[in-house]
């Protein structure tokens, strides 16, 4: 028997019986289950309940065997002196803690439902992603909205804890914070960590003194990243060579191993020489765009705004010294929509929490929102279902929802798991 489901038994106070009693035979009525504990120690805390008429207030803990309370060892330990309830599944011995005094327990094995534990199996199949797909439809509209309302901004925290990071490290202004979202963002997962580490070695304050200067920003940051080859032919590599050299001196500057670059198994438009030009014409306007997310509304301008292009030079090329067909290197819609997710949103989001100011947090949603539903292979496991990806905000709370519920089987801690595990199963 799962301790988790034990658990959600005693929460939701899923018992076959209305009347309890413990193992001893004294009556129990549970005025409350208390709240779970995700720290060590006992599993729920602050629980309150009434034995033979006298009210306790304290800790539960719960085990699928009484004896495993002296298999972990809690009957030595005062932090569990404090457990007024085991809450067991097969009462094999009585257990004492720490100042030898018995603790009451109450046993579930004649009072769980066996078809309710049925279900319970059949949502937690470990060979479907998904195991409750075809019960979606059971579920309160109502539940399903703000469910996935609260899984965006589960999603947003998780983002927000790599800007907690930053912040840490010394990351003080708004548009230095952003300036390393988006470097790491422009290498699009394949290409993110040497984006980051590109950032962290090239500091953005030298990057704002050369903002007037397209080309001396592609100079700094190919030159910083090591992907210019100081054997090639190519004129316009000479020049970003040269003027590197010259700030690589001024400003004590070490470049990159090329070597942590990633072309293989990639489309070209995706090849890091590509993101770098385009990165170096966002950044020129890095002030504007920081003003604009922080302090103006309009997506559209915002889009706008992001929808830069590589120098002239990579119209010809994907590589230095490599010319081919005329393509312009401008960046689509959906690397912008993917910025907006992965970058501005839980900057706002982040920014929000921390200034108290719910304009910020509101936005950080809106522009979620405002962004199309992705397509990908988790937005897809929802095809076929009542579920409907309807945009951007969506598609992030399908992905936490995969991620860290459905996937590990978490169904107890879902919203809809735990609603559908109450109703009729039915198919």
């Amino acid at each position: 028997m799962s301790e988790d489901f034990l658990a959600w038994v005693w929460k939701h106070q899923q018992f076959k019986n209305i009347q309890l009693f413990t193992t001893e035979g004294h009556q129990i009525k549970i005025i409350d289950p208390g709240m779970i504990n995700s720290d060590s120690g006992p599993d729920y805390f602050n629980s309150r309940i009434i034995i033979d008429g006298i009210e306790w207030i304290g800790n539960v803990e719960i085990h699928n065997k009484s004896s495993e309370w002296y298999t972990h060892r809690h009957h030595k330990d005062p932090a569990y002196d404090n457990v007024i309830l085991h809450l067991i599944y097969k009462n094999d011995q009585p257990c004492f803690d720490s100042k030898n005094r018995m603790i009451p327990a109450l046993e579930l094995k004649e009072l769980i439902d066996p078809n309710t534990y049925s279900k319970y199996k059949r949502l937690v199949d470990p060979m479907k992603v998904i195991s409750c797909k075809e019960q979606l439809h059971l579920i309160n509209k109502v539940n399903i909205t703000s469910w996935m309302d609260r899984l965006l901004v589960e999603r947003l925290s998780v983002k927000v804890q790599r800007i907690e990071e930053l912040h840490n490290s010394g990351i003080r202004s708004s548009a230095d914070m952003l300036y390393h979202l988006l470097a790491r963002n422009f290498g699009f997962g394949v290409n993110n960590e040497p984006f980051s580490m590109l950032a962290r070695t090239l500091h953005f304050n030298i990057l704002q003194k050369h903002v007037d200067s397209p080309f001396q920003m592609e100079s700094l940051l190919f030159g910083q990243s090591g992907l210019i080859n100081h054997g090639y032919n190519d004129i316009y590599e000479k020049q970003l060579l040269k003027e590197y050299d010259h700030f690589r001196t001024k400003y004590d500057l070490e470049p990159m191993n090329n070597k942590v670059w990633k072309f293989m198994r990639m489309r070209p438009l995706n090849f890091p020489t590509i993101r770098l030009s385009q990165l170096a014409a966002l950044l020129a306007k890095i002030d504007q765009l920081n003003n604009h997310v922080l302090y103006e509304h309009e997506f559209d301008q915002l889009k706008s705004n992001l929808m830069v292009k590589a120098s002239p030079y990579w119209n010809e090329r994907y590589r230095f010294g490599e010319a081919g067909l005329h393509v312009s290197k401008e960046l689509g819609k959906e690397s912008v929509f993917n910025i907006i997710i992965n970058s501005i949103c839980p900057f706002l989001f982040w920014m929000g929490k921390t200034s108290s100011n719910n304009v910020l947090i509101d936005k950080a949603f809106r522009y979620a929102r405002s962004c199309p539903p992705e397509n990908n292979k988790i937005t897809r496991l929802w095809n076929k279902s009542s579920i409907l990806i309807q945009d951007g905000g969506d598609s992030q709370s399908a992905f936490h929802l995969v991620s860290n519920y459905c996937s590990k089987k978490k169904c107890l801690n879902c919203a809809w798991g735990t609603e559908i595990l109450a109703n009729k199963w039915k198919g």
